[in-house]
């Protein structure tokens, strides 16, 4: 539940968000700048293929490509401790790039 407040938005943007999880899906919700464009509940290794099958095939398929897109999670620290953190996947780095295209989640938007 930190991860989520971490979550903003500058000077009105909506954001199209995609939550996985029961308390993703409650904060976007409650958020009036993210637009909340799918859903899941909980994700399981049952589940996990399904879900990023899912998740490409619609950033795939949309008329208007989207020029940012990041994953917001948990970092696991400890079994008790966990940090907010972000990965960005689009624009993908340059080629070559030993750079990992992640920000800590206090640095995000």
């Amino acid at each position: 539940s930190n991860i989520l407040p971490k979550i903003k938005t500058s000077g009105g943007t909506r954001i199209n968000c995609i939550p996985v999880g029961k308390k993703a899906i409650n904060y976007a919700t409650q958020n009036e700048n993210l637009i909340m464009v799918d859903q899941y509940v909980e994700i399981t290794a049952k589940s996990i293929s399904r879900i990023a099958h899912a998740l490409t095939t619609y950033l795939l398929s949309q008329s208007e490509p989207y020029t940012q897109v990041h994953v917001v999670s948990n970092e696991l620290k400890t079994f008790f401790i966990q940090k907010p953190h972000v990965t960005q996947l689009i624009p993908f780095a340059p080629i070559g790039s030993t750079s990992q295209s992640t920000t800590p989640a206090d640095e995000y938007l």
